[in-house]
């Protein structure tokens, strides 16, 4: 067994130092997706509430400006200059990372997303956001899906935590990977506190104008995908339209688009309904509480996700949610948002008039809603980490 920081390990064990805990957020880019949310909101928090330790963020000269400056006890460490090129930033983690990390005097490394360096030798925290390179294989690049097929399995084997963030995550981890159930902990992430409901009209009016959005819609928010499921979300829209022609609502579908990307749209001219659906593009971190809250419903019917941000979003802003029954978003949900079957376009379509035509239910939810999101916050996610560091830390000092 390789040993990394002997030295400080020894120090460790006679109590005359802290951890000083690495953390890998090259995959976290400026243009915010919900790893990338989690990524940067656990680095954000995790100093403010641990007194102790020391933090090391391994950030590219591109998303370094997504961590806070002047955080206690952090400093960050600059490695490649771009991390738009995934290859790049590849090469790097499994190369460069490993050296820099034992230069910096890291004692725990944290891989918040799915892979341990090959290189890195010393205890290691790795956060599993869903196992779809395994249950949903062909909707993913292949190049991409054999990656994470083959390394998954070595990063959670060498690992000495391994982060689930839901339950439903969990029991994919032992059922799919056989990892032993005493090493998987479950910490959901957080929300943040800008996700609240707006009163102020003019904001909400200001950003429909801004992107050519109705007064009267129905919401998507997320990466526009085949796993978003978004083919059937046009369907039980044109389903719904179909059957009341002088409903006001349009159907908005916001987020960067992905491999897949143009089946969505296909469907839409395939249905005639190009003056019925806006594509917004990618819509800023800080401008989507607005986009939520002026929203009737929001329609997440995603066919598989290890959380889910998005539902927890539109619900801490009072926005219904009408999203699926499978995988974890359930447990995420709760009982405020409406569950459907994601295969099931004429149940969607169901669920998308009962929630605009009933006025009590969209009260109901709301509340709930709220109740429900306000369960998620990032520093319960950042205390709950910091237990699991700890954990690791005591646990082992080598892997294998």
């Amino acid at each position: 067994m390789l040993i990394i920081g002997r030295r400080l390990w020894r120090q460790l064990k006679k109590g005359k130092g802290d951890l000083r805990i690495g953390i890998d957020t090259l995959a976290a880019h400026y243009k915010k997706t919900g790893i990338g949310t989690y990524i940067s909101s656990l680095a954000n928090t995790l100093p403010r509430v641990d007194g102790t330790n020391e933090y090391r963020l391994l950030v590219s000269r591109e998303n370094a400006p997504i961590f806070e400056d002047g955080l206690p006890r952090t400093v960050k460490v600059f490695g490649p200059r771009v991390i738009d090129h995934t290859s790049v930033r590849v090469v790097w983690e499994h190369l460069c990372l490993p050296r820099v990390a034992v230069r910096e005097g890291v004692s725990l490394l944290h891989c918040p997303t799915f892979i341990v360096p090959m290189r890195w030798r010393g205890p290691t925290v790795v956060t599993i956001h869903d196992l779809t390179w395994f249950t949903h294989a062909g909707q993913h690049i292949p190049v991409k899906r054999v990656y994470y097929q083959r390394l998954i399995p070595i990063a959670v084997r060498r690992a000495v935590r391994v982060i689930a963030i839901t339950e439903s995550t969990r029991r994919d981890l032992l059922r799919i990977l056989g990892v032993p159930e005493e090493k998987v902990v479950v910490v959901p992430y957080g929300v943040d506190r800008i996700f609240r409901p707006v009163e102020d009209a003019g904001r909400i009016a200001a950003l429909r104008q801004r992107y050519g959005i109705p007064e009267r819609y129905l919401l998507f928010v997320g990466m526009l995908e085949p796993r978003k499921n978004l083919v059937r979300v046009v369907q039980a829209f044109g389903q719904l339209k179909s059957s009341d022609p002088i409903l006001p609502h349009m159907l908005v579908l916001a987020g960067n688009k992905g491999w897949g990307y143009e089946e969505v749209r296909r469907e839409v001219e395939r249905l005639g309904l190009e003056r019925e659906v806006v594509f917004t593009g990618p819509v800023p971190h800080d401008e989507l509480p607005p986009l939520f809250s002026g929203a009737d419903v929001f329609v997440y019917p995603s066919l598989y996700e290890g959380f889910g941000l998005p539902v927890v979003e539109a619900m801490a802003c009072g926005t219904p949610v009408i999203t699926s029954n499978v995988s974890s978003l359930p447990e995420v949900a709760g009982d405020a948002g409406l569950l459907v079957d994601p295969l099931d376009v004429a149940a969607l379509a169901r669920a998308m008039r009962r929630v605009l035509s009933d006025g009590d239910l969209r009260q109901v939810m709301q509340m709930k809603g709220l109740e429900q999101a306000a369960r998620f916050t990032w520093e319960e996610t950042a205390r709950r980490t910091l237990q699991v560091y700890k954990e690791a830390w005591d646990g082992k000092n080598t892997v294998d």
